[in-house]
């Protein structure tokens, strides 16, 4: 079993998705959180890491699902499909519902990022992809994410992503094959 993702399963995605209706708590929906979570940040980093020539340094995105102050952090909080949600989250865990106080929050509050993760994929008007649908899930990724890296990367840069992708997916699923 893999311990990482058993852990992200049974732990902060549980308790995040245990706030909102329980029709969001799916099997669908927790396997793109997952593939999601692990493409952005493998799972164990709150800090966004990026290239810099030879060195790395801090972007500006926080939490395991990597959301930006100005990003998604503004758009849950004003999206009218996603922001009574993220009100309702963001009260539950004492943080103002403010785009910067929302960013905070999310280095140090697992759950409130796993929670934030599945109030961004609501507004998708698609229903989420079928667990081994590894090129919609993609698809839906890019198109709430908005990846700066896919977004600017050269075609050499996006196939390595896509193979990051496909990993991550295979590991998900192998995973959640291991819990039946």
């Amino acid at each position: 079993m893999d311990t990482l993702l058993h852990a992200l399963n049974t732990g902060p995605l549980t308790e995040g998705l245990s706030l909102l209706p329980k029709t969001r708590d799916t099997i669908t929906a927790r396997a793109l959180i997952l593939k999601i979570v692990m493409q952005e940040s493998m799972g164990i980093f709150r800090d966004q890491l990026e290239r810099n020539g030879r060195n790395t340094v801090l972007g500006p995105a926080l939490g395991l699902a990597q959301f930006e102050r100005g990003g998604a952090c503004t758009a849950l909080l004003k999206h009218p499909q996603t922001r009574a949600l993220c009100h309702t989250v963001l009260k539950h865990y004492g943080v103002e519902a403010t785009p910067d106080a929302f960013w905070r929050a999310l280095k140090f509050n697992d759950a409130l990022a796993m929670a934030a993760a599945r109030i961004n994929l609501i507004w998708l008007p698609e229903a989420l992809p079928e667990v081994t649908n590894v090129s919609e899930g993609h698809r839906q990724y890019i198109k709430a994410w908005r990846p700066g890296a896919w977004n600017r990367g050269s075609v050499e840069a996006r196939q390595k992503l896509m193979n990051k992708w496909n990993e991550n997916h295979e590991r998900v699923n192998r995973y959640l094959d291991s819990l039946v």
